[in-house]
């Protein structure tokens, strides 16, 4: 950092520590020590290292301070130097405070965090917009600053009445606090120089008695509810965070002289508006909100871009990802499988070549026209957020998002709505060779248009409406909530349903109030909705085989369901009663009523499952494995053999991908296991079973890659030599290029960054060598000549101090072998002369070591030196 930067704020850190970025440290804080007198002052935040000099002893007592410094030192004394850091470039509030700004974060954090001794506004800009940060703090101002920063009974008024009578107030306040002590200030509005400065800081921190260290978190999703006391990301309760006075939102609008792309929370007139955008929010160790930036939404996809542009560098993104692609706006709210409408650009998914796994996606304006190509790994965020289908969550990948939009490439591919924020992964592209378009992975992924509506609360009926519209539901968790019809006119004729009627309130913000009913489970429509009796759970009881009126047995998968409610009749236990309901017959169940065990059974699973079970999850022990690419099978004897309704058991075929059939072949022939199975309709009667999990422990079964080829070794060799550029690495990769054929080997060595790399790695080898080779030298002179040890090593202490001596030497000799070894592994050209030369003079030395305390015999205490390797 420059010189002229206060090194007094630098030092701060040393005060404040590290912060924590885990919800489950809590703020801390350190007190300070009492010292008296202006030198002591000084002295002491020297003393213990608060501030640095200029690197030759001056610590410029006379030199002045600039704004941005004093910044820095307030928002770190005011506890948020992590969400300084984290806010660094995503905001601009004033004219002259940009992105690249050093201290954009601080002037941010302390333009829009209040101070915590009293919520008044930290720090405030000039009305033209400005901030000014490289003029030089007077006096007052930076009485002013401090005085906020401490002074516990300050109001708004005081501050307002405090600058109308500038400044003579905040001087008196100032020294009433006792932040002038040991200060002498002839003229308030004269820069305040840095003697003055370091007496003040330590009065105004020894007022404050202690610091306090606020950890800052933050946290990426879609943003799925929205008021004045509260915000939920994702549909998920467990991401729900409070929203305080000084919350602010920062939005994608241009900087102005009012700062309009900042904010409050609690002057947002509608803030459904803000539904289904992706956001990162910075929260503290109490769950609070300081500040929710806007990344995109359903409306202009990725912010941060030009208007015109679908792709690029996105500052906006940092900390996120490099850059942004879009595809262009499409004015629909929902889409179906039967429906395609007219867009302007689109994305497509694009498999791998056994059509089993997402690869990467490709933005596109026309069918030949490609925006951009950014690949997806596991590592890859994917959301939803569509607020017209109540679906605003983090999905698991991929396919699960195709499932909610309701891909289907036979019926259309074109995914509108689409953006997604990537780094650059330029060597591996150099490696493989792929074109522009493949150099890109996904960081976050959004769907804004998707087919599947997400219901709203589900309730199940305790106790049916009255007269006076007054019922009691059931949630999942067993809670009760007492309701009213007559507030609700979409359920005329005033009643939610039936007695253990499960149903779904969804929430309509218009007229604030639930008015959609829509009915999930019909407790007397059992040929719907049959009333099975639970035979058997495996997998925790998430799996259960239950058995109908009629005998008919199925296993049915509750892993995602809501349950009502094992607090209020039974668990998923064998012998419960149970209804459920799901989709279709290619998912897994989605709710589940537990009933009275009295209750009979009532209704026949093949109503339900009228087609072959496809989706549904079944148990069987593995027979044999066979491993032979997309043809690779495992033969299952499944229990209540799912093709075979009247079957007990039975042995069925199905396909599995090549690394699942790996996985099985290895540790699960003969093993019980549990499984889901998909449709492939057409290829041999056969079927691809999935998602499988060992039966006794529940642990996931995961697939095994099959060994790197030699070629794909030195692929992988290579890339990391052109990553690091290390002397190991690319000795590695020289290693690995030795067992593939000549012409891959002649490929993959005159790739440009491999000879780079190769090139570099060569130069520090061969640096490394000289100097290894120079410290044996060193080390060598530093032992006797061996002429001089009949006059010199005449005991065990002179012997002893001698060998020490030659052993150093020899420590040096491997280290400059290892190098030089590598040096010529690199470089067979590499002169070896002078090690060759220092290694004779070492082996010298130890033959004549050796020889001469063999001859003595007061040498009793001194083992000879064994000979170098």
């Amino acid at each position: 950092m420059n010189k002229k930067i206060l090194s007094l704020v630098l030092a701060l850190v040393m005060v404040l520590g590290a912060f924590t970025t885990v919800f489950a440290e809590e703020a801390t804080t350190e007190k300070v020590e009492k010292v008296v007198g202006k030198d002591n002052k000084i002295q002491y935040v020297i003393d213990k290292k608060l501030v640095e000099g200029y690197g030759d002893g001056d610590y410029g007592y006379d030199k002045n301070i600039k704004r941005s410094e004093i910044t820095k030192l307030l928002v770190y004394a005011n506890g948020n130097k992590a969400l300084a850091e984290k806010l660094q470039g995503s905001m601009q509030l004033y004219s002259d405070v940009d992105h690249a700004y050093w201290a954009n974060g601080v002037i941010s954090v302390g333009s829009t965090v209040p101070s915590a001794a009293n919520g008044q506004p930290m720090l405030n800009g000039y009305p033209d917009g400005s901030f000014k940060p490289e003029n030089d703090v007077t006096y007052a101002e930076l009485a002013k600053m401090l005085v906020v920063l401490v002074k516990k009974d300050l109001t708004a008024d005081m501050v307002k009445q405090a600058n109308a009578n500038w400044a003579s107030q905040w001087m008196t306040w100032a020294a009433q606090l006792g932040i002038l002590d040991d200060v002498v200030v002839a003229n308030s509005d004269a820069a305040a120089n840095r003697a003055d400065a370091f007496t003040m800081l330590y009065n105004a921190l020894y007022k404050m008695t202690a610091f306090k260290r606020v950890p800052a978190n933050e946290k990426i999703g879609v943003l799925s509810a929205l008021n004045r006391s509260k915000l939920t990301l994702n549909q998920d309760s467990e991401q729900t965070y409070t929203i305080t006075d000084e919350t602010v939102f920062v939005l994608a609008g241009e900087l102005s002289s009012t700062n309009s792309n900042v904010i409050k929370v609690k002057s947002i007139n509608d803030p459904d508006y803000y539904l289904g955008s992706l956001v990162r929010i910075m929260v503290n160790d109490k769950k609070e909100v300081s500040h929710i930036l806007e990344l995109g939404n359903p409306r202009y996809l990725a912010l941060g871009l030009a208007n015109d542009k679908l792709v690029g560098d996105n500052a906006r993104w940092q900390g996120v990802a490099d850059a942004t692609v879009e595809t262009p706006y499409t004015n629909v709210a929902t889409l179906n499988t039967t429906m395609k409408p007219v867009m302007s650009g689109w994305a497509k998914i694009n498999f791998n070549s056994a059509k089993t796994k997402v690869d990467s996606i490709t933005f596109q304006t026309t069918a030949t026209t490609n925006v951009a190509t950014v690949k997806v790994n596991s590592d890859t965020k994917v959301y939803v957020a569509n607020p017209a289908n109540n679906q605003m969550r983090e999905v698991k990948n991929i396919d699960e998002a195709m499932t909610l939009i309701g891909y289907d490439k036979a019926k259309w591919d074109m995914i509108p709505n689409v953006y997604a924020g990537f780094d650059t992964d330029g060597h591996v592209a150099a490696i493989h060779g792929y074109n522009t378009d493949g150099r890109n992975t996904a960081k976050v992924v959004v769907f804004n248009v998707v087919t599947k509506a997400k219901g709203g609360d589900a309730y199940r009926i305790i106790n049916q409406a009255t007269s006076l519209g007054n019922a009691t539901l059931e949630k999942t968790n067993g809670e009760l909530a007492d309701k009213n019809l007559f507030g609700n006119i979409s359920a005329f004729p005033y009643n939610y349903g039936d007695l253990y009627d499960v149903i779904e309130l969804k929430w309509y913000s218009g007229n604030n109030n639930y008015d959609q009913i829509a009915k999930v489970i019909d407790h007397s429509n059992t040929d719907k909705y049959p009333i099975v009796q639970i035979v058997r759970t495996y997998n925790d009881g998430k799996s259960l085989e239950v058995v109908d009126q009629y005998g008919y047995k199925a296993l049915i998968d509750t892993r995602d369901a809501d349950i009502f409610s094992a607090k209020r009749f039974d668990k998923l236990v064998e012998g419960a009663k149970i209804q459920f309901a799901t989709e279709d017959q290619n998912k897994a169940v989605d709710t589940v009523s537990i009933l009275p065990r009295e209750m009979a059974v009532k209704g026949s699973l093949r109503a339900v499952f009228s087609d072959a079970v496809y989706g549904n999850t079944y148990v069987g022990r593995v027979i044999s494995v066979h491993v032979n690419g997309n043809n690779s099978t495992v033969a299952i004897d499944a229990y209540n053999n799912i093709f075979d309704k009247d079957a007990n058991q039975g042995y069925t075929t199905f396909y599995v991908s090549e690394d699942t059939a790996r996985a099985l072949k290895n540790a699960y022939e003969g093993k019980e296991v549990n499984f889901k199975v998909t449709d492939m309709s057409g290829i041999y009667g056969r079927y691809y079973a999935q998602d499988f999990h060992d039966n006794a422990t529940g642990r996931v079964i995961a697939p095994v890659s099959a060994p790197l080829t030699a070629l794909e070794a030195a692929q992988a060799a290579i890339e990391k030599a052109i990553q690091t550029k290390s002397v190991a690495d690319v000795l590695a990769a020289e290693e690995a290029l030795q067992y593939i054929p000549a012409a891959d080997k002649d490929n993959l060595e005159t790739i440009p960054a491999y000879v780079t790399a190769k090139a570099t790695a060569t130069a520090v080898a061969a640096a490394d060598a000289d100097a290894a080779v120079e410290a044996l030298k060193v080390k060598l002179t530093e032992t006797m000549n061996t002429g001089d040890y009949a006059a010199n090593i005449t005991d065990n202490a002179t012997a002893a101090d001698e060998k020490a001596k030659i052993e150093a030497a020899k420590t040096e000799y491997a280290a400059a072998k290892a190098a030089v070894e590598d040096a010529v592994a690199l470089d067979p050209a590499f002169d070896t002369t002078d090690f060759d030369r220092y290694k004779g003079n070492l082996e010298i030395k130890i033959n004549a070591f050796n020889a001469h305390i063999a001859a003595g015999s007061m040498f009793t205490a001194v083992q000879p030196i064994a000979p170098i390797a």
